[in-house]
């Protein structure tokens, strides 16, 4: 594992965790792209901070498993409520391309029954 990309995945999910736009962008490269089952594809740096940074309540999101090389990064995330939660919620697997040390891509693999059922 690469100490740059994976300061980058945790410093993703601290910017997520806190709720800072400001600091999720800081780590978007300008086209970076985002994907999920449930919205779909978006792409640039705004919609993408936009859907990783969330919009209503504080969900927390709790990192299981990381690993990283020299250009990606696999998390597989548990995320809840953030509300008193013990953090049951759901498993994401979310996985990230960076070029130049930002996050050019994002794919967030999830099963839309956990989501629903959160």
């Amino acid at each position: 594992m690469t100490p740059a990309t994976r300061k980058v995945a945790e410093a993703l999910l601290a910017a997520r965790n806190a709720g800072s736009r400001e600091q999720v962008r800081a780590l978007l490269a300008a086209d970076a792209t985002y994907w999920d089952c449930l919205g779909g594809r978006v792409g640039g740096a705004e919609a993408v901070t936009e859907s990783l940074v969330a919009s209503g309540g504080s969900p927390r999101f709790v990192v299981e498993t990381l690993a990283a090389a020299e250009d990606r990064a696999v998390m597989e995330l548990r995320v809840s409520s953030g509300q008193g939660s013990d953090v049951a919620g759901y498993p994401v697997t979310e996985v990230y391309e960076l070029r130049r040390g930002l996050v050019a891509s994002c794919r967030a693999y999830l099963d839309p029954e956990d989501v629903r059922g959160a």
